[in-house]
């Protein structure tokens, strides 16, 4: 690899940051190209961690709320101390982790309902996008965050009525979306297949919202099923040491 197509990589990497940081989402082909090349360690984390919220959301739902509330804290104090300059963004970064991690482990619920709005949202948005991409209605691309309204507004207030439902949903959304981003990334590492798996998905919506939803559909089914074989054995138990 050239010294100049390094250059272009880090600087496109950093474009993706400034871009997350700041709250825009990157579009399906910028994510392509960051998975291309992010580095292998990070993917492997990043698989391991998609994993557990994937397959066991709901049986460690705590830690992973906190851990969610730490990130989400991380991007926010970083963007509030943006404002002040200098050096303030990582120290309101870090301001934000501790303060978010601490506040989400007493409020809870109310930690579960901004992680499954936030989780709404992202579907909310993308569904938009692959309906109005689908439909060839280029100009609905524009009304996408109507999209993410109302996924965010639906899940938020969820979290009220079924909080197992919506641990469920987020977890396995959240997880699904690291797994996949880990997964490509390691299957780039390979040079014959970066070119042909990243051509072949990069503007393909269709397929991209295939590989997302078909592993956040059997997280869930996983999630749910081992919940409920659970909830059977208790009340086995139970009726079996009634008089």
């Amino acid at each position: 690899m050239s010294a100049q197509a390094t250059v272009e990589q880090a600087t496109q990497i950093k474009t993706l940051s400034e871009m997350l940081f700041s709250g825009e989402l990157p579009s399906q082909a910028e994510y392509i190209r960051s998975l291309e090349v992010t580095d292998a360690l990070q993917a492997v984390v990043l698989l391991a961690m998609g994993i557990v919220y994937l397959m066991f959301g709901w049986r460690y739902f705590k830690v992973l709320v906190v851990i969610n509330a730490a990130i989400l804290g991380t991007f926010l104090g970083y963007q509030l101390g943006a404002l002040l300059g200098g050096n303030m963004p990582w120290f309101g970064a870090v301001a934000g982790c501790v303060l978010l991690a601490i506040l989400a482990w007493p409020a809870m619920r109310y930690a579960i309902s901004l992680m499954g709005a936030i989780a709404g949202a992202a579907v909310g948005y993308g569904a938009w996008q692959y309906s109005a991409a689908a439909s060839g209605k280029e100009v609905l691309l524009d009304y996408a965050w109507v999209g993410g309204a109302m996924g965010l507004i639906g899940m938020g207030l969820l979290a009220f009525v079924v909080l197992r439902m919506t641990v469920m949903i987020f977890t396995a959304v959240q997880g699904s979306a690291m797994t996949v981003s880990a997964f490509l990334t390691l299957l780039f590492k390979y040079e014959g297949l970066r070119h042909s798996i990243g051509d072949t998905i990069r503007n393909n919506a269709h397929l991209m919202a295939l590989i997302i939803a078909v592993p956040a559909a059997i997280g869930f089914a996983f999630q749910y099923a081992a919940v409920a074989k659970k909830e059977l054995r208790k009340k086995k138990a139970s009726a079996g040491g009634a008089p």
